[in-house]
């Protein structure tokens, strides 16, 4: 039981982890097209707040991130232990 719940644990930390990796490097492409201005009558921009809107979109992009990786990542996890399970191996003895 705690091996299963060691192993879920690793693999939603790295999935976690690589989400956020993903996140990091696709999300300021997607922030800095979606703050672009449509034309140059809206070349001016209120500096401070937009700073706080694309710092709070990368943040929340890579907690989405994580947290998708994460989820995706124990689904891994169980599908390899069950496979594991069938495979018919010899459950760990204890020495």
């Amino acid at each position: 039981m705690l091996a299963a719940v060691k192993r879920y644990a690793i693999f939603a930390f790295a999935g976690g982890l690589c989400g956020a990796l993903v996140a990091s490097l696709v999300a300021p492409r997607l922030i800095t097209w979606y703050v672009t201005p449509g034309g140059p009558s809206q070349a001016l921009c209120n500096c401070p707040e937009l700073a706080h809107l694309v710092v709070t979109e990368l943040l929340q992009a890579q907690g989405i991130g994580a947290g998708v990786g994460a989820l995706l990542a124990i689904v891994l996890a169980a599908v390899l232990g069950r496979r594991r399970d069938r495979s018919g191996a010899p459950p760990p003895t204890a020495p």
